[in-house]
């Protein structure tokens, strides 16, 4: 507890409500702070309702704290402002009355403004300590969150720790062995009509990312992890000035990636050049390596599906320079899926020599050795993506 405390202490919040820093409360407040469109809000608010009923006040004050940041960005969707606001009128207490009168003059369709004027207007007699808006700086706190973010010092226990958690168990658990995340994202999925998936997902520096699932009466609970050390580091929310912090670059970490024997690791960084507009040569001649050296094994499924991913960056970003290793795969291989990547057509790519690749030029030895890993004792690596 006393660390939760100090954390809260830490990123800006208020001494009275620093003991109800609970775990779920922390990843809730960090995902609001660092709210981007892409994240669902619906865990959040589902999560911090749960948390309410069992006395936490503090995620619902963030939650009108991000409704207030948030009330003239056009991103957060009318539906989704309205799910807050129903949320906190759900409060009933007339806590939420000064952010709700501010909320009544935002630039919001009347339907919603009439949801903060009835909370008003129904709490008018109440007696209850009021949230100010503002009480939380959440520019400063997403400052703290990133400086947070570059404590961790990975080790090959800490990642062996973070394996060892088992479906079912409790957020908590996790917090006790290796304390928060370092990156909190939000997922929503509807199954079907009274059926949705509410998930946390949940990123650790150099050790991987750990998804939990939230239940209406047991809370968050773990349903699975990947663990690697290099899989979800440019996902670490310090990337953004890696320079100012003396990091390696994009760059950088994706060919340390590449050249990783984690495959998790290797499929991200392969999604990610594949989402570039152009990849360097360096890291299509990496790519080329460790695909000549894993498509001798496609026993394995994880190994093919990440040999199809090699395939389908050097088609659509090296073309023909790599002509002589897509013959080579598709008249050895045993595999159909391979083979059938490899029997595509392929065409001179923009910026990318057409001189054949030369396996015998750098060792994927070589390559690693250029681009090490940033965590260099940290090897442990479990799952798949």
């Amino acid at each position: 507890m006393k660390y939760f405390v100090a954390l809260a202490l830490f990123i800006g919040i208020h001494p009275s409500h620093a003991e109800e820093l609970t775990p779920a409360a922390w990843c809730l407040q960090n995902a609001l702070v660092n709210w981007t469109p892409d994240m669902a809000l619906e865990p959040v608010l589902e999560g911090a309702s749960v948390g309410a009923a069992g006395g936490n006040q503090g995620s619902l004050d963030d939650v009108a704290e991000f409704l207030l940041q948030n009330l003239d960005d056009r991103r957060l969707t009318n539906e989704n402002a309205k799910e807050v606001l129903e949320l906190l009128a759900r409060t009933r207490s007339g806590r939420y009355r000064l952010a709700m009168e501010e909320f009544g003059k935002a630039m919001r369709p009347v339907v919603l403004k009439d949801i903060a004027r009835k909370y008003v207007r129904d709490s008018k007699g109440s007696t209850a300590e009021q949230y100010v808006p503002g009480s939380k700086n959440f520019a400063a706190m997403r400052e703290n969150y990133l400086k947070l973010s570059l404590l961790p010092q990975p080790t090959e226990a800490r990642a062996r720790a973070f394996d060892s958690l088992q479906p079912g168990d409790a957020l908590e658990k996790l917090f006790a062995q290796l304390g928060p995340p370092q990156r909190v994202e939000t997922r929503y999925f509807h199954v079907s009509e009274g059926i949705s998936v509410r998930r946390l997902v949940l990123y650790y520096r150099g050790a991987g990312r750990a998804v939990f699932t939230l239940d209406d009466k047991a809370g968050w609970s773990f349903h699975g992890a990947v663990t690697d050390p290099l899989a979800f580091e440019t996902f670490m929310p310090y990337r953004a000035r890696a320079a100012e912090f003396g990091l390696p670059d994009d760059e950088s970490i994706r060919m340390a990636q590449i050249t990783s024997p984690g495959l998790p690791a290797i499929r991200t960084s392969l999604e990610a050049a594949y989402r570039l507009p152009r990849v360097p040569l360096d890291y299509l001649d990496a790519t080329a390596a460790v695909l000549l050296k894993l498509c001798q094994n496609t026993n394995d499924d994880s190994i093919e599906d990440t040999c199809a991913w090699m395939l389908r960056v050097l088609r659509t970003k090296g073309g023909l320079r790599y002509a002589a290793l897509f013959r080579e795969i598709e008249t050895r291989s045993h595999s159909l899926k391979l083979r059938k990547w490899a029997s595509l057509t392929l065409t001179t790519v923009e910026g990318v020599p057409r001189a054949p690749y030369d396996s015998g030029n750098v060792s994927l030895e070589e390559w690693a050795r250029r681009y090490p890993s940033p965590y260099p004792g940290v090897t442990y690596t479990n799952g798949r993506l």
